[in-house]
């Protein structure tokens, strides 16, 4: 057990390096052998989401959704989940599929509160709905946020933000 540990301490770092050095492949190659040939590597979920940020990274979009949603479903209890569930709400806002982008920035934005990722997952939502000019969709998706109000001044300002967007 130790020299798998060993082994993919040192494949993971290999793999970082690699990405550092502007290798994306090689990261990508080296961390998929920590996740499927250390079961009991320390840094699964770390490899798991390095890999996934790289295909995000490279614009690999399927395979960023596989990997992020790997993270998800195979470590609940992980400290990237909000940061998967972000990036997934990224890949959907630049692909286009902007309920399920809105979806994945509700569930960070509800989930892990005042956060971050959570204030990111707020900006980049008002960002769909400016996007498709619907700033009442903003206010109604807010009020599903808890704490999420938008003063008299914030309307206003998403009014102007969609009319410069939508010229």
């Amino acid at each position: 057990w130790s020299s798998d540990v060993c082994s993919s301490d040192l494949l993971f770092q290999l793999g970082m390096i690699a990405g550092l050095q502007g290798k994306p492949e090689e990261k990508i190659k080296m961390l998929t052998r920590v996740n499927n040939e250390m079961a009991f590597s320390i840094y699964l979920d770390d490899a798991l989401y390095e890999t996934a940020n790289t295909y995000f990274q490279l614009a690999d979009y399927d395979n960023a959704i596989l990997t992020f949603n790997r993270v998800i479903n195979d470590f609940p209890n992980s400290s990237y989940q909000k940061k998967a569930h972000l990036k997934l709400g990224l890949i959907y806002f630049n692909t286009n599929k902007m309920e399920n982008a809105t979806s994945e920035f509700e569930f960070v934005a509800v989930n892990f509160p005042k956060t971050q990722e959570s204030a990111e997952a707020m900006k980049q939502a008002q960002q769909v709905f400016i996007t498709q000019g619907d700033a009442d969709g903003y206010k109604n998706w807010l009020q599903k946020i808890p704490g999420g109000k938008m003063t008299v001044a914030g309307e206003d300002s998403l009014i102007y933000q969609i009319g410069r967007a939508h010229v």
